[in-house]
């Protein structure tokens, strides 16, 4: 998935590929909003999401890489969100 400015920016959209690193993806969607993610952050750095068993495939964590790691999670209700966090 694409951040929705560089997406923009090269006129790509779904089911148009990309080349990251040694791995050509096929884009499965447009990332509008990211929960914590601010606007500034997508101009200055937008991000392109790859599932982490595909990370690898790219070639491009190495000695030296900068990497950030997310998880989000849904849950179905404010109980079940606290009894996760108390996990």
């Amino acid at each position: 998935m694409l951040d929705e400015s560089l997406a923009t920016q090269y006129e790509v959209s779904s089911n148009d590929s990309i080349k990251v690193g040694n791995k050509v993806f096929i884009v499965s969607g447009v990332v509008t909003k990211i929960p914590g993610g601010g606007g500034l952050t997508s101009t200055l750095a937008p991000a392109v999401y790859v599932s982490l068993k595909a990370l690898d495939s790219t070639g491009l964590i190495q000695f030296g890489s900068r990497i950030g790691y997310s998880i989000y999670i849904k849950t179905k209700s404010d109980k079940e969100t606290e009894d996760l966090i108390e996990k």
